[in-house]
């Protein structure tokens, strides 16, 4: 009896043990099949090599800001009021059609913000954004 249950144990051992790596692989192939997502929705915060490559003001001052060794890019609000909203704009090329409002966010307090990043290998992307809810909205040009 106890072979017996020995041996129930070693095949549900190698179960598991091919079921989680058969889970690695697949996650592993699906990341790198998956473009555009690397650092999507993550904080910019301490991004050494991170500039500012488009800005357009107007009430308010938006900037995209970018970091060349992640290939990502968010938005920067200055001059703006509690209320103010930013986001980053995706584009697969077509300035016609794009994913908005990426990071939607809003100046809690003071006069800036910043979004997320979003990854943009392969993409184009603008930083939009308002002086206060449902102000006029200020785009960069698509970068």
């Amino acid at each position: 009896m106890l072979d017996n249950l020995a041996a129930k144990l070693l095949v549900t051992a190698g179960v598991i043990a091919a079921a989680s790596l058969c889970t690695t692989v697949t996650a592993e192939a699906s990341a790198s099949t998956t473009p555009h997502r690397s650092c999507d929705g993550t904080d910019p915060a301490g991004r050494g090599d991170a500039r500012t490559v488009k800005r357009a003001s107007g009430q308010v001052t938006m900037e995209l800001r970018y970091s060349p060794s992640y290939q990502c890019g968010w938005a920067r609000l200055t001059g703006g009021h509690p209320g103010s909203q930013l986001w980053v704009d995706r584009s697969q090329g077509d300035t016609n059609v794009w994913e908005p409002w990426l990071g939607l966010t809003q100046v809690d307090f003071g006069t800036s913000n910043y979004t997320s990043m979003w990854d943009d290998s392969g993409m184009l992307e603008r930083a939009c954004g308002n002086w206060v809810n449902g102000g006029p909205t200020v785009c960069t040009d698509w970068y």
